[in-house]
């Protein structure tokens, strides 16, 4: 095997004319034909599949150009917290009716204003427990703004809070749309060019500003999103094939077989986990590759496996659809990457602790993969994609759409149930940041898909994006 740390650059086969070529590639003879032909060399045409995904709205110059001025306003705290570090008496009076505001959708009071009412509104569209917190936040903050028992100081505080928390992530989005640019992949015209989609989910996972792993989970969604349409979109069998020995070989002397495109996203994965495997040797002393190699294999295994699904027409059962995609969903290469960043210290104990997590982690992707299915299942029928969960069980039961629709629907009420359970009974047992983490990927299902697709269609996910990380909250000094 090539040496774990052969390349440092992501980018040595990068070429922009890969994009555009996708219909004729030229093969040495491996096998006889019924070609006349005598050349060495023959001409085979291959007919690629197209998603006919949109560009991206965010160019690397926009997203290069954000800036705030409150990335740094700590002193505008100082009159306001007590000689002990904490915020002073009279502020927690007002706690109680933010608290109010969260927990309305449970229970209403006598005399609830019009504003508190539209909490439960939105709280019935998708329960508390379901919502990511921080999409939510400035919502909550236009409710708060307009009750009549308001606390201006309190308000003024979650305004400079959301602001502040902005200008951090418009950093890290900076750092990492350099990485993504410095990749090459945005120039595969095949696949989705979601950078900022791929940071929005790295916000899920956990939107503290303080959280170290934000930029590496983002890099890894954006591979996985690269990959994935690979496999679903672009990628020829025979290819894909090729593709998934490397990947579990994790060995660089088989790539010079592969396509250039396919050279490039290989080698984009490689560095990427070879480096992050790198900082952790460095900083803990553990090796983690092979933890980090078998969330990747694991990952374009299962997307294997709906290839051969799709290339020959079959149709699986629900229940091994669902034993498949809960894997192909790609939240478990995500979650190993979060469970490194969470932990203040790895050694090998820790990385075996993480089996307690499995049913958690299971239920989790369970839970996206069905909701991605109830956004883009009709998008994706339509331009002749392998059957989603919702076919599989319409075939199997003899349903109706409507019908499987409703089913998935309490499937994922029920699968929410486990999940909950699962975090109960691990307690302690894991960081409570990574169990958060986990349980987020759900919530983030749920943001992304509910109401169709977000994640490929950009109008629909543009006015998210401006509020989380271009627009800040005005009025403040």
């Amino acid at each position: 095997m090539a040496s774990t740390w052969a390349l440092s650059t992501p980018y040595l086969f990068c070429n922009s004319s890969i994009s555009q070529r996708n219909v004729a590639v030229c093969k040495k003879r491996l096998y006889p034909t019924r070609s006349n032909l005598t050349n060495d060399t023959t001409m085979e045409i291959t007919m690629r599949r197209s998603a006919n995904y949109p560009p991206s709205l965010w160019s690397y110059d926009f997203i290069q150009s954000l800036s705030s001025k409150y990335i740094s306003q700590q002193e505008i705290f100082k009159d306001n917290i007590d000689e002990n570090g904490t915020l002073k008496r009279h502020f927690y009076e007002d706690i109680v009716g933010v608290l109010n505001l969260y927990e309305a959708s449970y229970y209403s009071v006598e005399g609830e204003s019009v504003l508190d009412v539209s909490v439960i509104s939105r709280a019935l569209d998708c329960p508390l427990h379901w919502m990511l917190p921080r999409a939510e936040t400035k919502w909550f903050i236009e409710v708060y703004q307009g009750r009549c028992d308001m606390n201006p100081t309190l308000l003024e505080f979650a305004k400079l809070d959301f602001n502040m928390v902005q200008a951090v992530y418009q950093v890290d989005l900076k750092y990492a749309s350099r990485w993504w640019k410095e990749t090459c992949l945005e120039k595969f015209s095949f696949a989705r060019d979601r950078l900022v989609e791929n940071f929005t989910w790295s916000v899920a996972k956990n939107c503290l500003p303080h959280f170290k792993g934000r930029i590496d989970i983002a890099k890894v969604y954006a591979m996985i999103t690269t990959i994935d349409d690979v496999y679903d979109v672009y990628g020829t069998l025979g290819e894909l094939e090729q593709f998934t020995d490397i990947v579990n070989s994790w060995d660089l002397n088989p790539i010079k077989e592969l396509p250039d495109y396919m050279q490039i996203c290989f080698l984009a994965l490689y560095n990427m986990i070879n480096e992050m495997t790198y900082n952790v040797l460095t900083n803990d002393g553990v090796f983690v590759l092979p933890y980090l190699k078998k969330a990747w294999v694991d990952l374009c295994n299962a997307y294997m496996t709906e290839a051969r699904w799709f290339n020959s027409g079959y149709t699986p059962s629900f229940k091994e659809f669902l034993t498949n995609a809960y894997m192909s969903i790609g939240g478990v290469p995500v979650i190993m990457h979060a469970y490194l960043v969470t932990l203040t210290s790895v050694s090998k104990d820790k990385l075996e602790q993480i089996e307690r997590a499995e049913n958690m982690i299971r239920h989790a992707c369970l839970i996206v993969r069905l909701i991605n299915d109830m956004g883009t299942s009709s998008d994706e029928q339509e331009r002749g994609d392998a059957p989603k969960s919702i076919q599989c069980y319409m075939r199997e039961s003899g349903a109706t759409e409507v019908e499987a629709r409703e089913y998935i629907k309490e499937l994922i009420v029920e699968t929410w149930k486990k999940l909950n359970k699962e975090r109960q009974a691990i307690g302690s047992q894991l960081p409570h940041e990574f169990i958060e983490c986990v349980t987020n990927l759900a919530r983030m299902g749920h943001f992304m898909y509910t109401d169709g697709d977000k994640h490929g269609k950009p109008h629909m996910f543009k006015p998210y994006a401006l509020s989380l990380f271009v627009d800040p909250i005005v009025g403040l000094p």
